[in-house]
């Protein structure tokens, strides 16, 4: 076990092995589905079992280092996907063309979150690493493999009194979807 973190409901897991269950398991414990809200990522490590895998198993615990290192660095990776379908009308001499509304690094946007399930995606983004991915979307509101999008970093949140929330962010880099679920 490789810093590990104890949840609520009194499970302890590596860090690791925490962030990704909770983030695929709808932020529940995998032992017992109690619901767990905290950020694995962030979390503090719980210091009396590290202090005894340190001292009991020294040589298991270094080598697990490189490791955790390595997933760590994929954490960076894996970010909330916010879609937006705004489209702009534009007229070129007869024809009229649809463009969209384009983002880029450096840049920064103003969002207003009212929907339930943003709602809560921004609660989450800034109990975490406050970072999402804006990407361009205009059906199904499903990211694939391939999109293209904008990281975006959360400058200011205001969080309403209806749990709505006011949000001003800079767009940091672009990415493309490699896996989404």
């Amino acid at each position: 076990m490789q810093e590990p973190l104890t949840l609520s409901c009194g499970h302890t897991f590596c860090r690791n092995c925490a962030a990704t269950s909770l983030d695929r398991a709808n932020k529940k414990c995998p032992t017992c589905r109690s619901p767990c809200h905290l950020d694995a990522r962030s979390h503090p490590e719980n210091v009396l079992i590290n202090t005894l895998l340190k001292t009991y198993f020294a040589e298991q615990h270094e080598a697990r280092l490189v490791e955790a290192a390595r997933s760590r660095e994929a954490w960076q990776q894996i970010l909330p996907v916010f879609f937006m379908n705004v489209r702009m009308l534009v007229l070129l001499c007869t024809d009229s063309v649809f463009l969209q509304s384009v983002v880029f690094p450096g840049g920064s946007i103003s969002l207003h979150f009212f929907e339930p399930r943003y709602r809560l995606m921004m609660r989450r983004i800034m109990d975490g690493n406050k970072r999402f991915c804006y990407l361009p979307n205009f059906g199904d509101y499903r990211a694939s493999v391939d999109d293209v999008g904008v990281i975006a970093q959360v400058v200011e949140c205001e969080f309403l009194y209806d749990g709505r929330a006011l949000v001003h962010a800079k767009i940091v880099d672009r990415v493309r979807v490699v896996e989404q679920w």
